[in-house]
């Protein structure tokens, strides 16, 4: 059975702006995703996420991808196109990449 808002939602993704862009090259031929990815750099800037160094010897550089998705209003319509920029960590290797990982938690004691 499909509802009215199912249909509207099929009716929504019909279009190639109104997919999910699988990689990169796919992307950069939108003029919506390419302002979505233009965005998220900008705010990693303004942010200071991150800073360019030099690699340090015998090591290698984590790899990063570009996630794409749509984010839709209830009724089905697109809201916006958003681009995520996130690092390959998974590469990673446990003694040779990293030694230990932290991840700041905050207990209920402590409030």
């Amino acid at each position: 059975m499909i509802t009215r808002s199912k249909s509207l939602h099929q009716c929504f993704l019909t279009s190639s702006e109104s997919t999910e862009p699988q990689s990169y090259q796919e992307a950069s031929q939108s003029s919506a995703w390419t302002t979505a990815m233009k965005e998220e750099y900008s705010a990693l800037i303004k942010q200071g996420t991150w800073t360019l160094v030099h690699l340090p010897p015998n090591k290698k550089a984590i790899g990063c991808k570009w996630v794409f998705r749509l984010k839709k209003n209830s009724d089905g319509t697109i809201a916006r196109h958003k681009a995520q920029l996130v690092a390959k960590g998974f590469l990673q290797i446990e003694g040779i990449d990293y030694f230990e990982t932290f991840s700041p938690v905050t207990k209920q004691p402590t409030i």
